[in-house]
């Protein structure tokens, strides 16, 4: 077994130390290719971890973003709402990418029969779309967010 072969082996292995984990998923940007995208998608949805997940998340993005928005997409439709719910947070944060695309495939979970699945999408969908809820906890009102205009 070579290097990375050992490295992505550790990484999916809950019995490794998460500190071990997370600097692991850091090596593996050192190697782009198809099975170390796999991995990292996996280890951002599946870890039990929310650190090593945030970190994969990052190094997916870093590695190749269109590729880990694609992959995230595409795992929307898992049959677990703990995954699904991942893939949402793992969505947001390179939704960035193609914010439409980001947008419309959350859109589609708000007729998701879990009720944190359809809370946790509408949400990232607001905060993709730049909205953002304010007021009193039971009267929430949304305000779109502007940047503030730059002074001369």
């Amino acid at each position: 077994m070579n290097l990375l072969e050992t490295i992505m082996t550790r990484v999916s292995d809950f019995g490794t130390p998460e500190p071990v984990r997370e600097q692991l998923v850091k090596e593996l940007i050192q190697y782009p290719c198809k099975e170390v995208t796999g991995v990292l998608a996996k280890t951002a949805v599946v870890d039990i971890s929310p650190r090593v997940r945030r970190t994969a998340v990052r190094a997916l993005k870093e590695i190749n973003p269109e590729e880990a928005l694609a992959i995230f997409i595409r795992n929307l439709n898992h049959q677990n709402p703990k995954i699904i719910v991942n893939v949402i947070h793992a969505l947001e944060d390179v939704g960035y990418i193609n914010r439409n695309r980001a947008i419309q495939a959350l859109s589609q979970l708000r007729n998701n029969l879990n009720y944190k699945v359809r809370v946790i999408a509408t949400r990232a969908v607001q905060r993709l779309a730049g909205v953002r809820q304010t007021g009193p906890r039971n009267k929430p009102r949304l305000e779109i967010v502007t940047p503030a205009p730059a002074f001369l």
